[in-house]
């Protein structure tokens, strides 16, 4: 039977259920587990021998979840959030959030496609497309992969090409006027020289419809992507893969930092904005003239559409050299790529503000690998060197066409942009690293890692008009230096269960603000304690971590007033702590039947922490005022309890093929989508469901599929933020949607 019909996902469903199918159907000895082979240590290793949590998907799990990029990531990694702003990916695990999108600092979840690093929230987003597998790290990864894996790391990993003649295409429509094709072709030109060309066209209506402006949407899909790969094999010691990608953007986008605007708090005794008053949705902003807002989060009413423009190229190579007993790795990247956004920025039908953000950036990296092959060897180990160079700029405009009196536009234009800048950073960052595992028995193991890593920054901020090219206003360099480090332990108590504990920590670098200001890196001390299993000769599946992460000095936005609106700052606000214990379970009663399940429990919160409070600003201009004391709070986008389900059944129908029903369900708890845990900003708990039944064919080279998502029709808030004159802006996830796919596949 083709993987396409079998299940291998490790999210979702409860321990006790699982565990008596599985014993109930332990007789059935066609019944197993696939292995899963990740490189989460720099080698290709059994999932199962990895000590640290890692959830993997390959291709045909990914399809059965429907995961098409990061942001459904969270239906099969527990501990992973997913959260989004514009056209920005905000994940949160372990304690950890995405606060910072602009390129003065670095995102704290690392986003890797094909080991090659993507330096912006924005490019995490690359579609997938004729992926292999998906890795997601929890918890931090400082030793192997640096300052960027803060809070974990999301690694994504494209077929290379092979000497077999294959290829496919699929092709999605749906709700939205979706449709989706993608495809692929390999060619093995001969032993020594292969190709393989994948490509993606992906069109859809927005989820959230504009009322003032017929046609109009945001949180569109409008993108092109295309991906060359070549392999070189001139000798059996040597493996070379060439990759080249040129990723397209169009459409709406979801605007800057929030698409939908909710609103503000109101103090019904004083009258004045609060931190915990009640919702009043009342537009508050400079240039709305103070009218009623929509209600629904997927409608709004704005004369200026939403736009976005962006384009990503990106060159790499990786070379695989066999040196006896060991493998010299050497990976090379170039990415060029720039994204321009704009939007209503006084969110009315009222001719008021524009805003406008671009974002460019050229990186280059190096990073060398050196590390031993075998299973026999008393030491398993990983040295290794990287470089990086980030040159990049952040444009951020806020332009009233007219001039303003009394909140509300008038017929005399403005004589320019009331307030922007743009800021330029040079980043050059160079680590050294280590690491090994002394294998003082047969089950016995001992782990231990370092690595050095020192930042260099430059910046300049400019002052932006209409007219001008800008005034410099700040400039400055800095340097980070951290040395990370991990200790670690694991024992087998047999083949199929391995206990392990580690104690590892990791620091994200600093950095600087538009104003000039700068802040220091933040750090954590992680402990973590876990143990894989297989039981019931690899029927079931237990895998369980619990950890602790002590954050310090951990950033925030703090809000002040600079003119018409409200900048956002970074801040090392403070204190943090996040335990839990993630369970994930897949079990295989029959060669038919998968049934799979996570729980997690997850308490994150804020220790001495302190912000600024944006409903009360005021006094002297560019500082905050009020400020909140978040002891105790909980960090935004850590439900307390996760769970998730999910189930598939093979269904033999002799020459008519196979049928597969799949179910995936997953459950989260109240949370806040906010630092500041402001009321609009909680989010209750909700589940959300996905339907799906598969077609493959007797051949196995035609398949189809039926799908709903979302089966609820829940409206999700996965980002909340006060703007100026304290409105409050938020994204939600997409609602429920539904369609078909077909499938074909040679070889």
């Amino acid at each position: 039977m083709s993987s396409f019909t079998r299940f291998r996902s490790p999210a979702a469903g409860t321990c006790v259920s699982l565990a008596v199918a599985a014993a109930l159907f332990a007789a059935d000895a066609a019944a197993q587990l696939d292995e899963i082979v990740v490189t989460a240590q720099r080698r290709a290793e059994s999932l199962q021998d990895v000590p640290l949590a890692v959830s993997s998907l390959d291709a045909e799990a990914m399809g059965r979840a429907g995961i098409t990029d990061i942001s459904r990531l969270e239906f099969a990694a527990p501990g992973f959030t997913f959260g989004a702003s514009g056209s920005d990916a905000r994940p949160a695990i372990r304690g950890t959030r995405t606060e910072t999108v602009s390129n003065a600092a670095d995102p704290t979840t690392a986003f890797y496609a094909d080991d090659v690093y993507q330096p912006r929230t924005s490019s995490a987003l690359l579609p997938f497309v004729d992926v292999s597998r998906v890795e997601v790290l929890r918890g931090p990864q400082g030793t192997l992969f640096g300052r960027n894996a803060f809070g974990g790391a999301v690694r994504v990993f494209s077929n290379a090409p092979t000497n077999e003649l294959q290829g496919g295409a699929d092709v999605q429509i749906g709700n939205y006027e979706h449709l989706r094709v993608s495809g692929y072709v390999n060619l093995p030109v001969n032993d020594q020289f292969q190709l393989r060309i994948a490509g993606l066209r992906e069109v859809r209506d927005g989820y959230v419809e504009n009322i003032f402006i017929d046609n109009d949407s945001m949180l569109d899909e409008d993108q092109d992507f295309v991906r060359v790969s070549a392999r070189i094999l001139p000798n059996d010691d040597i493996d070379i893969v060439l990759r080249a990608h040129h990723w397209k953007q169009r459409g709406s986008g979801g605007g800057a930092f929030g698409y939908y605007n909710a609103g503000t708090q109101i103090d019904p005794g004083t009258g004045l904005t609060d931190l915990n008053g009640p919702l009043v949705q009342i537009n508050t902003r400079n240039g709305a003239g103070g009218t009623t807002l929509v209600t629904d989060p997927y409608k709004v009413s704005r004369d200026q559409p939403t736009t976005q423009d962006g384009e990503q190229l990106a060159l790499s190579g990786t070379l695989t050299w066999g040196l006896g007993g060991m493998d010299l790795t050497l990976i090379s990247s170039f990415i060029d790529a720039d994204l321009v956004r704009n939007n209503d920025d006084d969110f009315s039908e009222n001719p008021g503000s524009i805003t406008t953000i671009a974002d460019d950036y050229r990186t280059y990296s190096q990073e060398v690998q050196l590390a031993s092959t075998g299973d026999d060897n008393f030491m398993d180990w990983v040295v290794g060197a990287f470089y990086y160079n980030d040159k990049s700029s952040y444009l951020f405009l806020f332009d009233n066409p007219f001039v303003i009196v009394g909140g509300v536009p008038t017929a005399t234009p403005s004589p320019g942009i009331e307030f922007g800048n743009e800021t330029f950073v040079d980043t050059r960052s160079t680590a050294v690293f280590g690491q090994a595992t002394f294998n003082v028995t047969e089950q016995l193991g001992l782990r231990a890692g370092v690595r050095y890593t020192r930042d260099e920054k430059e910046f300049t901020v400019l002052s932006r008009t209409t007219s001008t090219d800008g005034n410099q206003t700040a400039a400055g360099d800095e340097t980070f230096s951290e040395v990370t480090y991990l200790a670690g332990v694991d024992f087998k108590l047999t083949p199929e269960n391995l206990l392990y504990a580690s104690y590892s920590t990791g620091f994200n670098a600093g950095g600087f603000n538009s104003n000039g200001t700068s802040y220091e890196e933040q750090k954590v001390d992680a402990f973590e304690i876990g143990s894989k299993n297989r039981f019931l000769d690899g029927i079931l599946q237990l895998n369980v971590s619990a950890y602790f992460n002590d954050f310090k000095d951990l950033l925030a936005q703090q809000y002040i007033t600079v003119g018409p609106t409200v900048l956002a700052i970074q801040t090392n606000a403070g204190a943090a702590k996040a335990r839990g214990v993630e369970l994930e379970l897949q079990a295989a009663p029959t060669a038919e039947l998968r049934v799979g399940g996570f729980v997690t429990y997850n308490k994150a919160t804020f220790g001495d922490y302190i912000l600024g409070n944006p409903f009360a600003l005021g006094g002297t201009p560019g500082l905050p005022t009020n400020a909140v004391q978040l002891d105790g709070q909980d960090i935004p986008l850590h439900p307390t309890w996760a769970l998730g389900a999910t189930a598939s059944y093979d269904i033999d129908a002799g020459q008519l093929g196979t049928f597969t029903p799949f179910v995936q369900s997953a459950y989260k708890g109240d949370h806040v989508t906010s630092d500041l845990g402001f009321t609009a900003s909680r989010q209750s708990s909700y589940t959300k469901t996905d339907l799906r039944l598969f077609w493959l064919s007797r051949s196995e080279n035609w398949g189809a599929e039926a799908y709903v998502q979302n089966l609820e029709d829940k409206a999700v808030i996965n980002r909340s933020t006060v703007g100026g004159q304290t409105a409050i802006f938020q994204n939600f996830a997409p609602p429920r949607t539904f369609g078909l796919k077909f499938r074909y596949r040679f070889n």
